[in-house]
């Protein structure tokens, strides 16, 4: 227990060292951690997910799927217990058997059906990714939604096409529903995962259907004022609509569906600067859980984010930090982060990506954090309830704790300086006296 804090405890951007928490649980200032921590209880209830690409395994059907079920074999000796599997790339490709988009043609042998059926052999979740609104470059590719429609294209403000299909248009929508509809149908998938479920930047979109559906709603073209608010808003509700018509629509096909998006993690910069508003979804009831992308080397600036995204979505739903494997130094860092997750009250983690996770991470998660099984509180509304009470009340007695170890620090630098004030007028006085004797000797040695 002492270990796991010295990894995981920070003040004013500074690790706390092992001393100083050992003095802590001897002043009984921990105590409230017995029991609510990350323990047992405490974890039998955690999402814990990976995002795996397909076109990192072979194209050869035998291969491809004998990787496929060796990797899947391998998350689940880590105690993982969901995937997140690609379904559709930023690059108009699929890769399931499509009867509406272009399927990547070297996988034609549906990789999403051997997917599904090695992680149902294993107890595993598996959840359709898609990348939902970039369609690829139609300067360098000869296929997909813009290649055959470049008209719905976003348009930037100097009136250039991006190579993202523009969320306001109805034909947009319907064809990237479509999409999502058909696995949610075809397939034996447990939820669908959106992402790319935003504006590639602030600089989009300028296409004549946006700036005229704006300027006939607020009376001006958004070209002359691309940051008011009003402007930024309105592209935030285009995604969100998107995102409760996808709730919504793949409830009604299967209830039992669970609808996840990928987020940026400042809803501040999420908001302004790629108009995803994604507090609203949670608000509002349209999405069963959050991946906020909190890629992040720093210990110190992973704290800070998470503390701000539960604070941000008070836990009205699930949310599993997304943690980019390829940004961190070591598996050290790694296991910080989880421990970070856990004490800041998340429901869970999913790492980025399956490409990243080196031998050093397996190792560090299989002897540490993940040497439990646990379930995904999503799984159903008991244990979601459940599993977001624990992670407040994990919070709430982190944040006391700290609040604790602030006042203790301040106590101890107050004593630290009348320690320090003590022991100079001591010195001094001791120097005096010695000077005092000499002075004295020498005057009888003249004598």
């Amino acid at each position: 227990m002492i270990e796991g804090f010295s990894r995981k405890l920070y003040f004013n951007g500074k690790h706390l060292p092992p001393a100083f928490l050992v003095s802590l649980l001897l002043l009984g200032l921990l105590y409230p951690f017995k029991g609510v921590g990350v323990t047992n209880q405490a974890q039998a209830l955690e999402g814990r997910g990976i995002w795996v690409h397909p076109y990192y395994f072979s194209s050869d059907p035998e291969k491809g799927a004998s990787e496929i079920k060796g990797n899947f074999t391998l998350y689940k000796s880590l105690n993982l217990n969901f995937i997140l599997y690609l379904v559709k790339d930023p690059y108009s490709w699929v890769y399931y058997n499509s009867s509406i988009n272009p399927v990547n043609p070297s996988y034609l042998w549906d990789p999403l059906n051997i997917a599904i059926k090695e992680a149902r052999a294993l107890g595993l979740e598996l959840h359709a990714w898609f990348c939902v609104f970039p369609e690829g470059d139609t300067e360098t590719q000869d296929h997909g939604l813009l290649w055959e429609r470049p008209d719905l294209a976003m348009i930037d403000f100097d009136g250039k096409p991006v190579a993202w299909a523009c969320p306001a248009k109805k034909d947009v929508r319907s064809y990237e529903m479509s999409l999502i509809l058909e696995v949610a149908t075809k397939y034996d998938v447990d939820g669908i995962h959106l992402d790319y479920i935003r504006y590639p930047n602030s600089k989009v979109c300028y296409c004549d259907y946006c700036r005229l559906e704006f300027g006939r709603e607020y009376g001006f073209n958004p070209k002359t004022k691309p940051d008011d608010p009003l402007w930024i808003n309105w592209k935030c509700a285009q995604i969100s609509s998107f995102v409760n018509e996808t709730y919504t629509r793949v409830k009604q096909i299967k209830p039992h569906l669970k609808v996840s998006a990928a987020v940026f993690y400042n809803l501040q910069s999420a908001i302004s600067g790629v108009h995803q508003n994604w507090k609203n979804w949670a608000d509002g009831g349209h999405i069963d859980f959050l991946t906020p992308m909190v890629y992040i080397p720093s210990v110190t600036d992973f704290q800070n984010s998470i503390d701000n995204i539960m604070r941000t979505t008070e836990w009205k739903v699930p949310v599993y930090a997304g943690i980019g494997l390829y940004r961190l130094p070591n598996a050290g860092v790694l296991l910080d982060q989880i421990d970070i997750t856990r004490m800041w009250g998340t429901q869970g983690q999913v790492l980025f990506c399956c490409h990243y996770l080196k031998e050093d991470y397996i190792e560090a998660l299989r002897d540490d954090p993940y040497s439990e099984p646990t379930l995904p509180p999503h799984r159903d509304a008991e244990a979601q309830k459940m599993a977001l009470a624990q992670g407040q009340a994990r919070y709430e007695i982190t944040i006391l704790t700290l609040e604790k170890m602030r006042r203790e620090l301040d106590n101890m630098q107050r004593t630290l300086s009348l320690t320090q004030v003590w022991a100079l007028i001591t010195t001094c006085c001791a120097v005096v006296c010695a000077l005092w004797l000499i002075s004295n000797r020498r005057e009888r040695d003249i004598q």
